[in-house]
């Protein structure tokens, strides 16, 4: 007679939204432990499915969602006692440019801010770059990009007319957009 001791793996695991997602947990004692699965959280809700085995139970979630995103415990029992494991879910939400302007225009000498704010896993980075050159747009004397993605534009010339490209980038993967400047007379 042994009292049940868990073996779980991945103890870390990061998927992207809507791929599969596997914990794979293995027990043993004597007498056979009963296996269960839970979850730590906010949400107790999961699309997560469990394969259950004599003396292991696997935890399939086939489309993660960011509500999935949670420590799982597996946890064995038998008459001797309980034993537990953990497991961290990391669901990566890439990033969604949620504020643009497809068509800007503005006067020669004005200034003008061109948006780009995107939602997902923090930290999201933004860089621009101007179609015609490919060659990303730095900061300037006439030119920054905010902490938010706005690109900034001082004292507009007809040259900075054209379209422009906003890329947000977190570890999940990237979004862009495009915007195009039209430059006027006063």
């Amino acid at each position: 007679m042994t009292p049940p001791s868990v073996k779980l793996w991945p103890t870390v695991l990061t998927v992207p939204v809507g791929a599969r997602a596997v914990l794979e947990c293995e027990v043993s004692g004597h007498p056979s432990p009963s296996i269960s699965w839970m979850k730590r959280g906010h949400s107790k809700k999961t699309g997560g499915q469990i394969a259950l085995g004599q003396r292991n139970a696997t935890l399939y979630i086939q489309s993660a969602r960011s509500y999935d995103e949670a420590v799982y415990v597996c946890e064995a029992s038998n008459i001797l006692g309980k034993s537990h494991n953990t497991a961290l879910l990391r669901v990566a939400v890439s990033p969604i440019i949620v504020t643009s302007i497809s068509r800007v225009s503005s006067n020669v000498g004005a200034s003008v801010v061109l948006p780009c704010r995107a939602v997902g896993i923090q930290p999201i980075t933004y860089s621009w770059t101007a179609a015609e050159t490919h060659s990303p747009i730095g900061h300037t004397e006439t030119t920054h990009v905010d902490e938010g993605g706005a690109l900034h534009i001082s004292r507009v010339q007809y040259s900075h007319a054209g379209e422009y490209t906003c890329t947000a980038e977190n570890r999940a993967g990237r979004h862009q957009r495009r915007t195009i400047l039209t430059v006027t007379e006063h």
